[in-house]
Parts: structure tokens; sequence; C-alpha cells
């Protein structure tokens, strides 16, 4: 059996030309086309850089100064909340857990530098100072406040000046000039190798959250009042009896001896003024959950408290 194969005619080299094409060689940048588009682009980098590092700066400082509002605010919150007014060696710990972050976030700034904690070192509430806080409220209140400020000092660029970490004898200069002045502004004297508008300060004014209270009989025998605590009152020793007391405490009346509550009082917070509860010690009536007492005779008013401002 005889097989036969037949092959196609071959192309002329014109068909195959035009079937394939010859590639165009496609045109390469100089050297100097390259070098000149660099050029252009660091000078638009140029002078692109200086409005964006400027915009990260205000960027920073603005989420810094935010950082800082909140740990003041929750300084102010747990001073309200456990009635005391922490050491600088808890500070951290405390408001942290009040803000329910890590300590490190208020210990530092988001790159890392310290921040500073400094109380005025002529802070007084009643015998406490600054050198032997912390300030824990009891019945007697405070006689008197005095100083009761805090700064919060950090930094987005070089590390704070040595003088506010360690102000020596000069504790109190230090600590007035860094409240009185401006932010972004030298105080006088002072010298630092970094910019000045790069210190953020907080400031913390405690004396607002203290209310004064006056606590007035109505007889000529003394009652009971206690402190958050309604199961422990205490006797008056004097009639009107003031101290300065957190706002948010609860102060009870009570009668005299084993007389009943008469009435709970929230003390107001951030009171620029103060409050006077008047009382009779001698009522029998009705405990301070019943609307009225039981005899009109033998208590002819209820308890009252009034605020007036400074």
């Amino acid at each position: 059996m005889n097989t036969r194969f037949s092959f196609p005619p071959p192309r002329s080299r014109a068909s195959t030309a035009r079937a394939f094409p010859p590639r165009r060689r496609q045109r390469a940048f100089s050297l100097l086309e390259i070098t000149g588009v660099l050029g252009l682009l660091t000078i638009l980098a140029g002078l692109a850089l200086p409005s964006l590092l400027q915009q990260l700066s205000e960027l920073a400082r603005r989420q810094e100064g935010e950082r800082l509002s909140q740990i003041g605010q929750g300084l102010r919150e747990y001073i309200l909340r456990t009635r005391q007014v922490p050491a600088l060696n808890t500070l951290a710990s405390n408001v942290a857990e009040v803000l329910g972050w890590p300590v490190r976030w208020v210990q530092e700034t988001a790159t890392g530098q310290p921040r500073a904690f400094l109380y005025d070192p002529q802070l007084q509430i009643g015998t406490t100072t600054a050198a032997t806080l912390p300030y824990v409220q009891t019945t007697s209140g405070a006689a008197t406040i005095n100083g009761a400020r805090c700064l919060i000092v950090s930094t987005l660029g070089a590390p704070l000046p040595s003088v506010i970490g360690n102000p020596g004898t000069n504790a109190v200069t230090v600590f007035n000039l860094l409240w009185d002045t401006p932010d972004g502004t030298q105080p006088p004297g002072w010298v630092w190798g970094g910019e000045w508008r790069e210190i953020l300060v907080q400031r913390v004014n405690l004396q607002p959250l203290f209310t004064r209270v006056v606590l007035n009989n109505n007889h000529i025998r003394f009652g009971r009042y206690s402190v958050d605590n309604t199961n422990a009152p205490v006797a008056l020793t004097t009639n009107s009896f003031t101290a300065f007391f957190l706002g948010r405490t609860q102060l009870g009346l009570h009668g005299d001896g084993t007389g009943p509550l008469q009435a709970v009082q929230l003390v107001p917070s951030s009171a620029s003024g103060g409050a006077a509860c008047s009382w009779n010690p001698r009522c029998r009536g009705a405990p301070a959950t019943t609307s009225r007492p039981r005899t009109r005779s033998s208590c002819p008013a209820r308890p009252t408290c009034t605020r007036w401002a400074a």
C-alpha cells in the first residue's frame, strides 16, 4: 500500500513580511530628560514638604492636647469618685484606672516622651499639704482650701527642661510660671534647646471640686450628721459647722442621740459658692424616705438646704 503526503507550497518572502511586520524600536528617555524630571520632582517635593510637616505637627499637637484634656478630666473624676486627691506617685495609675487606659498612655506621649505631673507646692487641703498627699475626705471635711492646682506638662519634641522635673528651691516660682505663661511662650528667664510651641500644658484647677458646706441646728441641742455612710453619724460639735466637702458627697442629717435619719443631701460639684443645711435634731418624725413627718408638733419643719453664689 502506497501512502502519499502532500505539503503546502512554501510562502514567499513578501507574504511572510506581511504576516509578521518588523517591530519598531521604542525610543528611550535620555539621561538629560530623566535628570530634568527628577529635578522637577525635587522642586515640587521641596515646596510641598514644609506644608506637609506643618500639618503633621499641628495634628500631633491637637492629638496631644486632646489626650491631656482627657487626663485632666480623668483626674477630676477620680477625685469625685473616691473622695481622694492622689499623691504624685499613684496619680498616673489612678487616672488610667478611671479612663480604662494602660498606665503608659498616661505617663508618656505617643512618641514616648515622659509627661511631668506637678502639684502646686503651696497646696493645702485641710491639714494635708502637697508633701503629705493623698488627701482623704473624712467626716470633718477640710477647714481650708488653698493652692488646689495640678499641672500636666508634655513635649512634642526635645525632652522637657530639667527645671520642670527638678525645680529645687524654686518649686513655687517654676509652678507659677508654667501656670501663668501662655502656651507656646517662653517663660521669663528660662533657657531650653527646643521650640517652646512644642510644650503643652494642661492646667487642672481642683478648687471647684470642693463646696463650702454650713450645717445649722434649729434647736439648742446638737444633732448628728454623716458623710457617705448614714450608718456612721457623728455629733455636730458646733453651730454653725463649716467645712469644705467634695462634690457628690452624701450628707446625712440625723437627730440627736438615737434620733432617726431625717434627710440625705447631695453636695453639688463644681460649685462656685456653697450650701447651707438647717434641721431640727430633736425631730422624732419619720425617716428621710418618708414624704412627711409623723407628727407636725414634734417636727415642725423638714430639713432644708440652700445654695449661694460666691
